[in-house]
Formats: C-alpha cells, structure tokens, sequence
C-alpha cells in the first residue's frame, strides 16, 4: 500500500531541511562543548545523588549532583549536571572528572555522556 505523501516533493524537502538543522544544532552544541573543555580546568569530584527529575509527558530522568573542590579556593562545591538520563551511567560514590570554567562560569562532569551525546545524536539523526 502507497503512501501518498512519501513522494510528494514538500515532503523530501522537509525531511532534508530537518537533517541539516540537526546537523547545524550538533555542530553548534559539540563546538560549544570543544570550546569550555579547552577553557577549563579539569578536577576530581565525586558523585553524591542521583536526583530523579520529571520531564514533559510524565518522563523522568537521573541527574547526577557532584561535588568538587573549587582550584583556586579549595572550597567544596556541588551542583547538579545539565545532563541526566534514567538508568544514569553514574552512580553514587562515583569519582568523576569535573571540568571547571571560571570565565564565563561553567561546571560539567567531563565525560562523553554530559558533553558529547547529544551532539552525536543529533548528528546520527
């Protein structure tokens, strides 16, 4: 059984502008990831909690929340990753890389899951 609207031109059209916008966005987010990795300062943290947070229609997700010691104070900080997702590849007590930013601020846990997945998703997409 045919489609109709699998050959009608639009469709093409809109299909291959939606690759190359997810192309461009995973271009923008892992350039902008190159950029604060290359700019900061890579310390030891721990994972303390796994945090479940509600997304839209119902979904959850794991957010890890991290401490580290602050490279210049030495003062114990925590905050919880941009990045989460159910089951998390982290778990409590975990040591993680924390990459540090000062100028503009920035902290994320330096791993491939927080910095490089959604772009190569997107990409993938």
């Amino acid at each position: 059984m045919a489609m109709p609207w699998v050959h009608h031109p639009i469709a093409g059209w809109f299909l291959f502008l939606g690759g190359v916008a997810m192309v461009a966005g995973a271009g923008w987010i892992g350039f902008d990831n190159y950029r604060f990795v290359t700019a900061s300062v890579s310390v030891p943290g721990s994972v303390m909690a796994l945090e479940r947070r509600s997304g839209p229609r119902g979904s959850t997700r794991d957010v890890p929340v991290v401490e580290y010691a602050d490279p210049v104070s030495g003062e114990r900080v925590r905050f919880d990753s941009a990045f989460g997702m159910r089951p998390s590849p982290f778990a409590v007590g975990d040591a993680v890389t924390v990459a540090v930013r000062r100028d503009p601020p920035r902290v994320e846990i330096d791993s491939f899951w927080s910095l490089w997945a959604l772009p190569c998703l997107l990409a993938l997409f």
